[in-house]
């Protein structure tokens, strides 16, 4: 089964970050944001509750492909952050992105053997909550920069 459930988080995740680019001039980045935190609790608390067997193939590929759009909504919405973010520097601020992850991926896989499936999605959830309050502050921060004082009405002179 692990080929099904590869094939439909690739399909789903191909498929859907287009959709995603496109829905982000419509219902903007903190909305989509939000969508993708309730998303991704409802997947996480669904999956500690979860009991899997033989015969929920359609459960697992559905798990898959909720997995597979949360996560092209964290990484279109953190690309296009860090692309704002550092405009003259992007070369290096995308590498260090992407080695940032594989390092993430590389301690995943480093404690998987280690800890039962519940201990890991406990460690998930506390990054999710991390990453949800560190792009609240970021964004706090950027809408008090970008908040331009209003400017004072010209003062019209008339000659008589």
């Amino acid at each position: 089964m692990v080929g099904y459930v590869m094939i439909c988080y690739s399909l789903s995740s191909t498929v859907s970050s287009p959709l995603i680019g496109h829905l982000t001039g419509y219902a903007g980045a903190r909305s989509l944001i939000l969508a993708a935190v309730v998303a991704n609790v409802v997947l996480l608390i669904y999956m500690l509750l979860w009991q899997p067997d033989e015969d929920s193939l359609a459960t697992i590929l559905v798990v898959s492909a909720g997995w597979a759009v949360v996560r092209a909504v964290w990484r279109i919405q953190l690309f296009a952050v860090l692309g704002t973010m550092f405009p003259s520097n992007q070369e290096a601020v995308f590498a260090n992105a992407k080695m940032a992850g594989s390092i993430g991926s590389m301690l995943v896989f480093a404690y998987s053997a280690a800890l039962c499936m519940d201990v890991k999605l406990y460690i998930y959830m506390a990054v999710l909550a991390l990453g949800t309050v560190g792009f609240g502050v970021f964004e706090c921060k950027t809408r008090k920069k970008t908040k331009k004082k209003p400017e004072a009405e010209p003062i019209l002179t008339y000659l008589e």
